[in-house]
C-alpha cells in the first residue's frame, strides 16, 4: 500500500501598521513567535497597493495614450479637410465645386 504524504506549506499574513523603521524588531518578534521560521516579503502598505493596482494603472495609461493619439489624428483630419477646401480661392469647400445642388451657386455669380 502506497502512502502519499502531502506537505502543504501554510503562509501567515501579518499586517502591522507602524513605521517602516520598526521592520527589524517586528521581524525578530515574528521569528521568535513562530519558532524560528523565517519572515519573508516584508513590504510597506504603499508597495502592496501599488503592486495590486499595477495592471489597472497600466491599462489606464494605455487608454489615455491611445485617446490622445485619436484626438490628434481627428484634429489633423479636420484641419486637412477645412484648410484644403478653402485654400482653392473659391470661398467654398472643395467638395462643392462639382455639386451645385448641395452648395448653391458661387457668390461671384449672384
Amino acid at each position: 500500500m502506497n502512502t502519499v504524504l502531502l506537505n502543504k506549506a501554510r503562509s501567515v499574513l501579518v499586517v502591522v501598521e507602524v513605521a517602516l523603521a520598526l521592520k527589524a524588531p517586528i521581524e525578530m518578534a515574528l521569528r521568535d513567535a513562530t519558532g524560528g521560521l523565517p519572515v519573508a516579503r516584508v513590504r510597506s502598505m504603499h508597495e502592496v497597493v501599488v503592486q495590486s493596482t499595477a495592471r489597472q494603472d497600466f491599462n489606464m495609461l494605455l487608454l489615455t495614450v491611445f485617446g490622445f493619439a485619436a484626438l490628434l489624428l481627428a484634429a489633423i483630419g479636420v484641419y486637412g479637410l477645412t484648410d484644403g477646401g478653402f485654400s482653392s480661392g473659391t470661398g467654398r469647400a472643395a467638395g462643392c465645386v462639382e455639386s451645385r445642388e448641395a452648395c448653391g451657386p458661387a457668390s461671384t455669380r449672384l
